[in-house]
Order: C-alpha cells, then structure tokens, then sequence
C-alpha cells in the first residue's frame, strides 16, 4: 500500500512507495491449506481486456460503471514529458475500446490538480467527481467535477481557507444529504488530516479535524475510502493512531462520524504487541450482515495483513490472517461484497508469483484464492474490484501486461474481467433519492423493460438505452430492493435504495 515517509513530494504529504519495493519474499508455510489460484466454479473465467500504455499508465483505484455501460478510471501516470498528472480514462465494453477522457498537468504548475485519487464517484445527473490530492492554485489538492465528454471543473481548491486540510487522497461519497465527503491525509487545525463536506458547487466546510485528542487517539492521517452505512453514519480508516508498539508501525484506527462531525473511535489496531489485529486499515464496507469488513496491510499472524469484521455493537474479529502461502499478501484497498453474499478483494503481493492475487472469503472467513496475477495478465492489483451489471468482477492492475515504450520492460498495466458465473443486475446510479425524484438505473439489455418497482412500488419509467432508464420515485415507496422486468428477466438491484425525505 501505500506506506508513507514522513516527508513527501506532493505538499508534505507521506510518500507512497511501490509495492515492489518492499515487496520481500516470505517462507511458505501453511503451503497446502491454499491453492496458488484455485478454481471457485466451472464456469470461471479471466481475461485481460486492455493493455495501458505510455499515454495512461499505472491504474491504482476501483472502476466505476456509467450509464452507457461504460467503465470509467484514473491512472497516476499520463503522456506529459515525466508522466505527471495521471488520467481519467473510460473502457468500452461494446467494443473494447481504451480511451482517455481527461489528461491532468498538461499546464505549468498543475492547475487542474495531480492523480486523481479514489474512485470516481457520480451524481444522479452522470456527472463524475473526484479529488486530486496533489496541483491545484496552491498545490496541495483539488475537487473536480467531469462530464462524460471530459469537461473538467475545479470545485475547490485546497488551501483556500486558514487550518485547510492537505492531500485528499480518499477520493469522495455522496451522501443522502446530497453533499460529498472526503478526507485530507494531513493538514487541518492539528496538520494530521480532516474531514470535509463539499457542496456540488464547490461550498467546502471542514467537518472534523483529527488528532483533536491527546497523543491523537482519534487516529491521524485518515486514508482509505469512506462509506455511508444503512444507519446514515460514515464510516472510514486513519492510517496511524495512538500507539504504543515500539518502532511506529502504520497502527490506524476505524471510526464512525454523524454528517455533523461527531466522531467515534470503533477500534484501534496494534494496541498489542505484533499487532494480531492487523495494522494499516484500509477502508470497509457495510456486509448484508449489518457487519462492517475490511483489510489491514500488515500485521496479523504473519504480518502480512489480515481481513478483519466489527459487527454493529463493536465486536472486533480477525477473520484472516495473510500468510503469503497462496493467498497472497498486504491487501492494502477496500473489499466489494458480491450478488451472492461473498465478500471479494485483491492483495497486491503474493500469490504464485509474488505478483498480487484476487481472493473471496465468506462472512465466516473462510478464504479461496480465485486468481494469482502473472506478469503477463498484470501485477500488483491495488484498487479493489467492481461487480458490473452483468455480474462479472472488474479491475485494474498498476503494472505488467504489455510493455512498450515508458512502459518497456515492466507494463503499463491492464485491465481484466473475472466472471464466476453470477447472474446480471441492475444498480441505481445514486442509491438514495426522494419521492418524485428521477432515478437512474444502470442494466443490461434494459430496452425491453417492462416494468420497475421500488421494494414492490409500482414506479414510471423511460428506457434510455440499452444500459439505463429512467425511473421516477413512486408516492408510496420504502427503502428496499429495485426491481426491473424485461421480457422474461426479473433482475434486482444489488444494494438497497434508500428513500430519503422531501
């Protein structure tokens, strides 16, 4: 992941070293308990569906899936002179097409930022919005929006306001109160990150600011993704915390914060010696469960990461612990659960050939390694994946592949398929709306719909294309599940859309 050094290029931010730069190779133990890629059923497959190259290159976040069925990515490496600035990129999946939408730095100074980082997030309107941790007026960050055609707009720029955070390096939510959150890696009333709010046109406010208590036992330097769970709280990780484990590992700490900024420590890592725990979280995700689960980069039984679950009431379980003995190695992005109940990721090292590896591990934690990466279909997998509408697992991985040009000898990076079989769905663009409000629904072979419901609500509806429609919030709907009729498939959304108030 993503270890930072006290001091770094972009800001004074902590600088990210490469995975293959502490990448060492461990004694394998364990050996027979994990196959190097097993099979998970007859019907998996995968496949590299596009080469980077010199024009965007080192993919390191999730994909997400647009209404024209698209999916949409940045990279941190672009064709300017030294590759600064990074790209956000779309991927046909009609005609496997790698294109570039937009090109940062391609001005003096960056003032449109620098690497895109997080994931992509949209609005009910197909807008994209991000955050550039680095460029900017002051060079220390930057919110943007994007349109589909590649239309940039700098929402805020960091710095612009005393005690400002530095770095956003999280990316941004949009939350049910319509505003975006993210968070700062430094800076902020204490220098050791925040919390903001952003409004779509660009009002910023800082909601909290860490390490506001002693020896910051509220964690520092918050990192990973954020979420907003069922309850309506945010929830996300700090890379460091209050630790008392001799030389200063990654530590971290899981909280829970109200959209006003009250905050809650849930757990904090390497309290005990070795870190059985884990140390360095990165980012959760809410289980069917109402359980919250996630990764660390280190620590563990064999200080190669670990997954972790914290039920609603606080309980704290290790449910793996990374051994590098088949299952691969410091898992360092937030997990995905699937269609059918499994929670799914990707570690960057390990594996058959210390090259990364995609995995799947039940609620109970029992863990199979589905794919171990080889130089050939890319290496070291830091973003997590996204199950697409037609059930298949995308993602992206930051090197190997085919080589040429900046890229000869190493790869530029690829972007691959794993498909396991599971069924299509449908997804609400945005999974919250109002009564009356237009929804987007992304799909499949949608142009046959012939009906949609909100948890049994009979709703209005357009068909756009073949990948979206349109829906209207009927009168007397409940938060539940989407579901569209076309012909003779009944199709379910994979998340619950809530409904908020008027």
């Amino acid at each position: 992941m993503n270890i930072f050094s006290k001091n770094g290029p972009i800001g004074g931010a902590r600088e990210r070293t490469s995975v293959s730069a502490r990448r060492s190779l461990s004694t394998v133990i364990l050996g027979l308990l994990f196959a190097a890629s097993a099979s998970f059923s007859h019907g998996q497959t995968f496949d590299v569906l596009s080469n980077f190259g010199p024009d965007n290159w080192i993919p390191m976040y999730s994909l997400i899936q647009g209404p024209d069925g698209g999916l949409y990515g940045t990279t941190n490496r672009n064709g300017n002179a030294d590759g600064t600035g990074g790209t956000l990129f779309k991927f046909s999946l009609t005609d496997n097409t790698l294109s570039s939408l937009y090109t940062f730095c391609v001005e003096s100074g960056c003032p449109d930022g620098i690497n895109s980082s997080g994931a992509l997030v949209q609005d009910e309107n197909g807008l994209f919005y991000g955050s550039a941790p680095g460029g900017g007026t002051y060079g220390i960050g930057t919110v943007f929006s994007v349109t589909p055609s590649g239309t940039l707009t700098t929402l805020y720029n960091f710095g612009s306001q005393a005690n400002d955070g530095i770095n956003p390096y999280s990316g941004l939510i949009l939350a049910t109160n319509g505003n975006f959150y993210g968070t700062t890696y430094n800076g902020g009333t204490h220098s050791y990150g925040t919390l903001f709010r952003i409004t779509k046109e660009g009002l910023k406010s800082t909601v909290y600011d860490f390490c506001k208590l002693a020896n910051c036992a509220d964690g520092s330097a918050p990192y990973g993704p954020l979420i907003q769970a069922a309850n309506g709280k945010i929830y996300g990780t700090t890379f460091y915390s209050d630790c008392a484990c001799g030389s200063p590992p990654p530590s971290g700490s899981l909280f829970e914060i109200t959209l006003d900024g009250q905050l809650k420590t849930l757990h904090t890592f390497c309290i005990e010696e070795g870190c059985p725990d884990g140390s360095g979280p990165a980012g959760v995700v809410q289980s069917s469960d109402g359980s919250l689960y996630g990764v660390t980069y280190q620590g563990g039984t064999y200080n190669q990461g670990t997954v972790f679950k914290i039920t609603p009431g606080g309980v704290f379980t290790t449910i793996h612990s990374f051994c590098n003995c088949g299952d691969g190695a410091n898992p360092d992005t937030a997990l995905l659960q699937a269609t059918d109940g499994k929670i799914y990721g990707t570690t960057p090292s390990g594996g058959a050939d210390d090259y990364g590896t995609i995995f799947a591990i039940s609620t109970a934690g029992t863990l199979r390694t589905l794919h171990s990466f080889k130089d050939t279909d890319g290496k070291n997998p830091e973003g997590g994946l996204l199950q697409a509408t037609d059930g298949s697992f995308y993602g992206t991985a930051g090197s190997g592949g085919y080589g040429y040009g900046v890229c000869q000898g190493n790869g530029c990076g690829t972007l691959f398929r794993m498909s396991l079989g599971l069924s299509p769905f449908v997804h609400p663009l945005t999974s919250f709306g109002r009564v009356g409000q237009s929804i987007v629904i992304l799909g499949d072979n949608l142009e046959s719909t012939t009906s949609v419901t909100f948890n049994g609500n009979a709703a209005s509806f357009t068909v756009v294309s073949a990948t979206s429609i349109k829906a209207i919030v009927p009168s007397n709907a409940t938060t539940g599940i989407i579901q569209v009729v076309t012909g003779s498939d009944t199709l379910n959304s994979n998340v619950r859309f809530t409904v908020t108030p008027r």
